[in-house]
């Protein structure tokens, strides 16, 4: 079985990733910028370069640091790009059996109705997504692998985005503000995400391939599942925007079931439920 190294191992996706590979008795060394809290088994280097780490001979890599904040790679976009460009070239050439990058739905953009495939043109959005494609590009040039993820959430998760921005308003009365109730997106649990990006980084394949359910929810569905199971159903849901195009993206998964056999398996349903469980307790003081 070969060596491991988890480039953001102290991040959200990233601890989960380390947990599913030592399930798999791999031998994993994790490295951030920052310390790592929740994790052991795994050897551990907090770094600011990347290439003050000796990766083992035959190790394999999975690429999840980067910026994740869209609003500060979009303030500061040329830096940025530099930075990914330095960091992808010298993963993708220093040695690695095989490097997973991991990537972004973003980079289809949102303007197709229907689950999008690893072969469907791209049209990213925004700067984040941009710089996703450059990098996907350099790995890709070197024979390796790239998943693109769907949104990504669960315990842990960023305290900057949607579901989390939801929760935030529960327990309450009165209305549940969003941003916008329309756009139907593919929510994919952190767990699951972990066991397909293991798959990849353990099995042969290299290439592009989607993590995502297949399915999609718009926000204002996705918004009355969190209440109903805060037992608040009778909150209105008022959108701050109501002047929007259509915003779908969803992710078909199948060459990725088909090449390692990979399926979400956390129902949406059961990951709200866990979340709002979560957060009550959180407020409730049970959970300090």
């Amino acid at each position: 079985m070969p060596d491991v190294i988890v480039t953001g191992a102290s991040g959200f996706i990233g601890k989960a990733v380390c947990e599913e590979l030592l399930k798999r008795c791999v031998t994993v060394y994790g490295l951030g910028r920052t310390k790592l809290a929740g994790v052991t088994g795994i050897q551990y280097y907090q770094v600011q370069r990347h290439d003050q780490f000796r990766a083992p001979s035959g190790a394999i890599c999975i690429h999840l640091a980067g910026e994740n904040d869209p609003k500060h790679v979009a303030a500061n976009f040329q830096d940025e790009k530099d930075s990914t460009i330095t960091l992808a070239q010298m993963l993708a050439t220093r040695g690695f059996a095989r490097v997973i990058y991991a990537s972004s739905a973003l980079v289809y953009g949102d303007r197709v109705s229907e689950p999008r495939r690893e072969v469907d043109p791209l049209n990213p959005l925004g700067s984040y997504a941009t710089l996703k494609v450059v990098a996907e590009d350099i790995f890709l040039a070197h024979g390796h692998g790239v998943a693109r993820l769907a949104n990504v959430y669960g315990p842990g998760m960023s305290s900057v985005n949607l579901l989390s921005d939801i929760l935030r308003q529960i327990p309450g009365k009165g209305v549940l503000h969003v941003y916008d109730t329309t756009p139907v997106r593919d929510y994919v649990h952190v767990t699951d995400v972990a066991r397909g990006l293991a798959d990849m980084a353990l099995g042969k394949a290299t290439g592009i391939f989607n993590l995502g359910t297949g399915t999609g929810i718009t926000v204002g569905q996705l918004t009355a599942c969190l209440a109903r199971y805060a037992g608040e159903e009778g909150r209105a849901i008022v959108p701050r925007v109501t002047n929007h195009q259509p915003s779908t993206l969803v992710l078909d998964p199948s060459k990725m079931s088909e090449t390692f056999g990979w399926k979400a398996q956390v129902e949406l349903p059961d990951g709200v439920k866990e979340l709002v469980e979560q957060r009550l307790s959180e407020v409730s003081g049970n959970n300090p």
